[in-house]
């Protein structure tokens, strides 16, 4: 199989001039591959922006990139040490308000922040691999159809009343499709009461490895949001922490096999040409 394209690092400075303290959508189109972003370190570069969107007001026709404030969907991007922040006061009113919008492929998050409430990160489409990064917010904060692995990543809860909420909303096209959130050595904080993940679909597909889990996570663990629960692939191995016990999790949850468990949790899952190591910052 070919190898992915060298990567093309383009000017540091200038990106770093552009993005500290933006407070205006930033938007990486199609037609803009190969990009790098990087800043100083994720509390003096941030990329803020304050679109909003009421649930009641949200149309068929409609896409989470209006309320983004990042959006990208070219492939072959990579960020490292910038937040990304939706700054919309989610006490006044919850809304849904992204801070940030993934679509292209081969999409990767060094040492990064994203902030906001609702549907914080949506990790909608492509492949993407995220490192060391922290994500925060109330309910459904990272949700999409994407295939993406979460490796040392903090999920940080910061929901309002005791709940419960959810960390994850995944919605895999259908089961032989490409797709699902696998959180590798990873860390859930915060407060109230956290379910694991809802299913957006009845494919949905969530997995958390060698995670430490606090105890705002339900006993159930996992909410199948009323779709058959067949096809829907939640699973957990060999996490820690009082929110780990599985003695009341739900009676479908998948038990996967050793085998399976390593087809979700090596790079091999999103990447089988190598570009996250010959992308890597």
């Amino acid at each position: 199989m070919a190898t992915s394209p060298q990567f093309k690092k383009p000017s540091i400075q200038f990106l770093m001039g552009i993005l500290s303290g933006s407070k205006e959508q930033v938007i990486v189109p199609k037609e803009k591959q190969f990009i790098l972003l990087e800043g100083e370190d994720w509390s003096s570069t941030v990329i803020q922006w304050n679109g909003h969107t009421m649930p009641s007001d949200v149309k068929p026709t409609d896409d989470e990139t209006s309320t983004a404030a990042f959006v990208v969907t070219a492939d072959n991007f990579i960020a490292q040490k910038i937040t990304f922040q939706n700054s919309y006061d989610y006490r006044k009113n919850q809304a849904i308000a992204v801070a940030a919008y993934i679509e292209g492929d081969k999409c990767s998050f060094y040492n990064c922040k994203f902030l906001g409430y609702q549907d914080t990160l949506c990790d909608f489409n492509g492949r993407h691999y995220f490192n060391n990064c922290w994500i925060e917010g109330g309910v459904d904060f990272i949700f999409g159809i994407a295939a993406s692995i979460y490796e040392g990543c903090t999920l940080n809860s910061i929901l309002i009343d005791q709940g419960p909420s959810w960390f994850t909303a995944h919605a895999k096209v259908n089961l032989s499709a490409p797709g699902g959130f696998v959180f590798k050595n990873c860390n859930l904080t915060g407060s109230g009461n956290m379910y694991l993940g809802r299913a957006w679909n009845e494919h949905a597909t969530v997995l958390f490895y060698q995670t430490f889990m606090s105890g705002l996570v339900v006993p159930l663990g996992w909410d199948s949001w009323q779709h058959d629960v067949s096809q829907i692939t939640y699973a957990e191995e060999d996490c820690i922490g009082q929110g780990s016990n599985q003695s009341q999790r739900v009676p479908w949850e998948k038990q996967l096999s050793a085998q399976e468990w390593n087809g979700f949790i090596g790079h091999g899952f999103i990447d089988q040409d190598g570009w996250i190591e010959q992308n890597a910052p």
